[in-house]
C-alpha cells in the first residue's frame, strides 16, 4: 500500500491482485508521521501518529489487505504526540490480527518526552526528556546481532539530534545530543561499511544538511553540516538512498517546492 499524510489527515491506497484499489482517506485532522514497523518496507504493521492518538494498520492474511487494528494504548502522554517507532511487525493470532511488542513514542512540548508504550492498556512510561519541540524518531538495527537498535530524534527547538539506544523491550537510553542545523525536522539512518551508523538531518531555518556518524553504542564520531543543494530553501525531510555509485541523500525543499538528490559525505 501507499500511505500519504499531512495536516488534513491521511490517504491510503492498496495494491491488490496487480492493481491499485480505490483510495481510502481520513480527513480528520493532522497526521504528523507514518512508518512501517521495524523500519522495513515489507511490514505487516504500519503506524500513524496523530496529536492525540496512535493508529495502526495491520496485514490480514484472510482478507489479503491491510485493515485497521484495534489496540489498547493509554492516552497518558504529556505533550503533543508527533512520532513513534514500532520495534517489530509481529502480529497476534488471527483472525483478529493485532500488533505485538512495544514501541517508542515522542511527544513535543517545551520539554518534549520519550515514552515506552505497550499494548496492555497501562499508561505510557516516560523514559527521559528530549528538549524543546521534538519532531520525529527513526531507528536502525545497530548491527551487533543482539537485536538492539540505534535511534535518532530531531529536536527542532534546540537545533539538536538526540541519539538513543534501545533493546526493543525495556526503557531506552539517551546516549547524547549532537548539535545540528537550525530547526531539524525529518531524519534518516544508514549503516556504514565500518559498522557505524550515519544519521542525516535538515536545518529548516538555515538551509543546511547535517550528516552525523555514531557508533552502535551511540557515541558521536563526527558531525558535519553543509549548505543545502543550490535552490533548496527550508529543507524539511531527508533520507538515505543507495545506488550503484554509493550512499546518497534525498531531501525535500519546503520553501522552494522541490527536492534534491546528492552524494552523502560518507
Amino acid at each position: 500500500m501507499l500511505l500519504a499524510f499531512g495536516q488534513n489527515g491521511w490517504v491510503l491506497q492498496r495494491f491488490v491482485g496487480g492493481a491499485w484499489q480505490t483510495p481510502i482517506d481520513s480527513a480528520s485532522g493532522a497526521v504528523y508521521d507514518g512508518i512501517a514497523a521495524g523500519r522495513d518496507v515489507v511490514s505487516d504493521v504500519v503506524n500513524v501518529s496523530r496529536p492525540g492518538a496512535l493508529e495502526f494498520y495491520v496485514y490480514d492474511d484472510a482478507q489479503d489487505l491491510y485493515v485497521p487494528a484495534e489496540v489498547d494504548v493509554d492516552a497518558g502522554f504529556d505533550g503533543e504526540l508527533v512520532s513513534a517507532y514500532p520495534y517489530s511487525d509481529a502480529l497476534s493470532d488471527h483472525p483478529v490480527p493485532q500488533p505485538r511488542g512495544p514501541l517508542l513514542a515522542v511527544t513535543r512540548a517545551v520539554e518534549s518526552g520519550m515514552y515506552l508504550v505497550g499494548w496492555d492498556g497501562s499508561p505510557p512510561e516516560r523514559a527521559f526528556d528530549l528538549g524543546l519541540d521534538a519532531r520525529r524518531i527513526r531507528c536502525h538495527d545497530d548491527g551487533t546481532g543482539t537485536g538492539d537498535v540505534l535511534c535518532g530524534v530531531s529536536v527542532f527547538g534546540d537545533d539538536a539530534l538526540a541519539i538513543v539506544t534501545w533493546d526493543g523491550e525495556s526503557l531506552p537510553t539517551l546516549a547524547g545530543l549532537v548539535d545540528v542545523g537550525d530547526g531539524p525536522v525529518g531524519l534518516d539512518l544508514a549503516r556504514l561499511a565500518n559498522g557505524n551508523i550515519a544519521v542525516v538531518t535538515t536545518g529548516f531555518n538555515d538551509d543546511t544538511v547535517t550528516e552525523t556518524e555514531v557508533t552502535p553504542a551511540g557515541a558521536e564520531v563526527s558531525s558535519q553540516a553543509r549548505p543545502a543543494a543550490t535552490g533548496c530553501t527550508q529543507p524539511g525531510h531527508a533520507m538515505y538512498l543507495r545506488d550503484a555509485e554509493g550512499l546518497k541523500v534525498m531531501g525535500t525543499c519546503w520553501g522552494s517546492d522541490a527536492f534534491f538528490v546528492e552524494p552523502s559525505r560518507f
